[in-house]
Parts: structure tokens; sequence; C-alpha cells
């Protein structure tokens, strides 16, 4: 069976939540700015139990004052609903819930599962190369010629850190039995044993880099770099901007992260030899 979960980072996304979901995400991974009051919690929680939904809090990476906030929310979670899923992205965190909240249930966010999420790999792969390209530099002309990726080689940049059984050994310490991936433009080849770790796939967003910096901040300032996220002014809650480029696909930069779209899924028997039971639906970029 494959279970079906929803995304979102807020309450307003409440209304895309519709029947066929069995599992809500809610929550945050990219900006400890966005991490939910305890109030907007509870009342999430309140949907789940209304309407029998499972629930998963999403956390992002985060510094020590961000990890105080998530602190408050562990604090009345442990209690009011023990055994709930924490996705983490942060290790300070998951140390945290290992040596302090032993009855939450962490799970290994994207941001620490490494993928190859480049957008220009996907036409690497599957491109036929130029036979040859000639050009000038200085006084001299050169001609290269450029050859197809090897197949045997295309699988590395499909692969997961999961699929390394060190890194599996080191999530069993942590108490982590299930990994977050994104599906990647290139596809993706995970090559874990049977139960040994669940993976999760989200659709149809996924991430290719962010950083503490927000270039949403300044979007209507006359100032330039003043994109620090100490002054944040929730900026990306207004603003996306699409970046088009001939040589990769749309992509899109909302906040501090820059993402890919892929509407394409694996077929089902694809997705259980990968070892995915769960499909984790976005229906907007969750930032």
């Amino acid at each position: 069976m494959i279970e079906k979960a929803i995304f979102i980072t807020g309450l307003k996304g409440l209304k895309y939540v519709t029947r066929g979901f069995n599992r809500l995400y809610f929550g945050n991974e990219f900006c400890e700015k966005r991490i939910p009051k305890l109030e907007e919690l509870k009342k999430a929680l309140r949907y789940c139990r209304k309407h029998k939904l499972l629930f998963s809090l999403v956390t992002p990476y985060v510094t020590d004052k961000g990890l105080s906030r998530l602190s408050k929310l562990l604090d009345w979670l442990v209690n009011a609903r023990p055994g709930t899923e924490v996705i983490v992205n942060d290790y300070g965190l998951l140390n945290l819930i290992n040596k302090k909240y032993i009855l939450i249930k962490p799970v290994l966010g994207r941001l620490l599962t490494k993928q190859k999420r480049d957008p220009r790999i996907a036409d690497l792969i599957n491109t036929q190369p130029e036979k040859h390209t000639f050009f000038k530099k200085g006084n001299e002309y050169y001609i290269v010629f450029s050859k197809k990726i090897p197949q045997e080689l295309s699988g590395y940049f499909r692969e997961a850190n999961i699929n390394l059984p060190v890194i599996r050994s080191f999530l069993k310490k942590y108490r982590i039995d299930r990994a977050e991936v994104d599906n990647l433009l290139q596809g993706i080849k995970l090559d874990i044993p049977e139960n040994d770790l669940f993976v999760s796939l989200y659709f149809p967003y996924g991430y290719i880099t962010t950083t503490r910096l927000c270039s949403a901040n300044p979007m209507r300032k006359e100032e330039k770099f003043a994109c620090r996220i100490s002054s944040c002014e929730r900026s990306c809650l207004r603003y996306m901007e699409k970046l088009k480029n001939k040589y990769m696909p749309v992509l899109y930069k909302k906040g501090n992260t820059l993402f890919f779209k892929n509407t394409r899924i694996p077929s089902r028997k694809k997705l259980i030899a990968a070892g995915i039971n769960r499909i984790v639906y976005q229906p907007k970029i969750p930032l």
C-alpha cells in the first residue's frame, strides 16, 4: 500500500486537503521564521482528529533561537500526541529529539537526504550531445568532441546517500526508519533492502538549493543586499520568481530556496521496487 500525504505550510493550506489523503504534513523545511506557532499546531491537529488524518510536523534547519521555538512545540506534542512523526532537517534537532523526546518519531528530511538535484543533469543523461564544438580562444582554434554519458554512470546521478549501508546504520542509531526524497528530473535509483528503510517521495516540487539569505526581503526595496534573514518581512508569502534559461527547465525561486517541478511520478511497480511507500503531494511551493 502506498500512503498519500499532503504537505501544507500554514492553516490556509487546509483548503487543499481533499478525500484520498490519509496524512497531513504541516510546517516548513527551509526557514525558521516560518515555524508554526503553538496555537497553529493545535488547530492543525484538531483538524486531523476531526477528519481522521495521520499527522507529521515538518521542521527546518535552525539556529539556537529556532531550536528553542521547536522545543516549545515538541514539549506540547510529546504529551498531546506521543508517537507523532517529526520531519527533521537539522542534526541538532535530531540529537535533541533522541535525548529529550524519546516518544517523538524522527524522520530524515529531504535536506539531509543527499541527491544530485541539479536540473541540468536530466539533459546531460538523456540528450544526445553535439558531435563537436568549435571555438576560438586568443589566437588558437579548438575543436571539442563530446560523448554521451555511459549508461553505467547514469545511475550515479539518480542515487541517494541512503543507498549506503553505513548511512542506514547511522539512521538506525537515531531511531530513524523513514527518509524523504525528491522526484529527480533524471529519475531515482534506490537500492535499499526490504523493510530496512521506508521512503517518502515528494511531488511535484523538488528543492535544488537553499540558504539563510533571503532575496525575497529586498524585492520591493531600493537598497541592495537587504537580504539577511534577521530582517524578515515574510515577502516569500507574496512573491515567487520564475527563472528561465534555454539550458535548463523553468526554475522557481521563492524566499530563500530554489525549486524545480516534476509532474511525472514513477509507476506503482517502480515505487514499490524502490521501497517508496508514501507520496507527499505539495499543492503549492512549500514555503
